[in-house]
């Protein structure tokens, strides 16, 4: 019954399954969906390529049915994934690599990086049912950072896309985004930055633009991922961004997970975010979440005192907590409020703890080894074995610290 419906609607009919193993099994029904199903839907839901895939552009600019049963799309770099493109759909040329090609002096060609940039930001506009967006190409980013002269850029296009909803940005190459369209986007449930950009500046970023969009255009946001890299250990040498009194009063009532990689925020600012956020269930922070107050001129701070301050938690904070990865001493505190909670009553949720060790010789990890000696059966630490070496080499070095102190007389 259903085979002897117009192809239209059937197409139609499988444009609304967003399942892989649904539309396999749609396909699987009779020869009749077969054909309707696949390629159109089998090798168009999911496409990873880089950004000269010219061919691939050029397929989804002019062919708007095919282009809106994409719903995933990765741009990566010449060697960094593995290609999938809908080669079935597409009239390439004998030995055409998608785009991977390119060597020496001609990948770099400033024309073919704009031909095919170009042709991209006219496809994107037909997929009008994408879902996840997500740009890791390490090599020079000109289309992230670089619009046309009537203003478009790949930003502009997907800011069209009413479904889109999770945003994932690696920015290796130094080249941020702060100039483009991107914070004009809306709706997104999950966003996951990482950049490059704070190495080596003494001037924290500017990220009004960033807060502003995720604050007032994101409101069902679920997971949210900030990451500015450095080279020095700790931070040395650049300003994180303080984001205490912009990003950690915004409140999303249904936010499942964050993790943050020098996003500088006071203990206070912290404290209540976690408290206003009780549906979190994956933390994954470093010392900067919770960190001393940050002075006006960065080069004034005190690199040898302690990054992080203790959190002074209230029972019951995260009480749906599974996943915790942070420092020693807020797991620490953070353990402490939800074996309070559960004393007194407080449903146990499981839970997974591991901590960031990259601080050298810090000296909370005694006191977390001694609350974590006895948790119980739904908490577990996963890297207990890591921690006890780094805190057995700890000690060593506190030993040979107090041997070759001067002897006073």
């Amino acid at each position: 019954m259903l085979a002897t419906l117009p192809v239209e609607i059937l197409d139609n009919l499988a444009a609304c399954i967003t399942s892989p193993i649904d539309i396999a099994a749609f396909a699987l029904t009779s020869k009749t969906l077969a054909a309707v199903a696949s390629p159109r839907h089998t090798r168009l839901r999911s496409i990873v390529c880089s950004r000269y895939a010219l061919c691939v552009w050029q397929l989804l600019a002019t062919n708007a049915s095919l282009a809106r049963n994409v719903r995933s799309l990765t741009i990566c770099g010449r060697s960094s994934c593995q290609v999938l493109v809908p080669t079935p759909c597409m009239k390439c040329a004998p030995g055409c690599t998608h785009g991977y090609a390119y060597v020496g002096e001609e990948y770099e060609s400033l024309d073919v990086t704009r031909q095919a940039e170009r042709v991209m930001i006219a496809a994107l506009k037909n997929l009008s049912n994408l879902v996840l967006f997500d740009w890791k190409a390490p090599t020079s980013n000109k289309v992230v950072a670089h619009s046309e002269p009537d203003k478009q850029d790949i930003w502009s296009s997907l800011a069209t896309i009413t479904s889109l909803n999770v945003i994932a940005i690696s920015e290796w190459d130094r080249c941020p985004v702060w100039g483009s369209q991107l914070f004009t986007l809306s709706h997104l449930t999950v966003f996951d930055y990482t950049t490059e950009m704070c190495i080596n500046s003494s001037t924290p970023p500017d990220c009004t633009r960033l807060v502003t969009m995720l604050k007032d255009r994101c409101p069902g946001l679920e997971e949210l991922y900030l990451r500015f890299e450095s080279d020095f250990h700790s931070g040395v040498g650049f300003a994180p961004p303080d984001l205490g009194e912009s990003l950690f009063t915004a409140r999303w009532s249904h936010l499942m997970a964050v993790g943050l990689k020098r996003v500088a925020s006071t203990p206070a600012a912290v404290l209540s975010f976690l408290a206003a956020h009780p549906s979190l269930r994956r933390v994954h922070v470093d010392e900067w979440f919770g960190c001393r107050p940050l002075p006006d001129d960065f080069e004034e701070f005190d690199w040898h005192a302690p990054v992080a301050l203790r959190l002074v938690l209230p029972s019951g904070v995260l009480p749906n907590l599974e996943t915790l990865h942070c420092i020693p001493g807020h797991a620490t505190d953070i353990i402490q409020s939800i074996l309070s909670s559960q004393a007194t009553g407080g449903a146990g949720v499981t839970l997974a703890i591991s901590v960031d060790l990259s601080i050298r010789y810090d000296d909370t990890l005694d006191e977390f080894i001694s609350v974590t000696k006895e948790l119980p059966p739904n908490m577990t630490v996963s890297n207990r074995a890591d921690v006890e070496v780094a805190e057995r080499s700890r000690k060593r070095w506190q030993a040979r610290q107090r041997l070759e102190m001067p002897h006073r007389h």
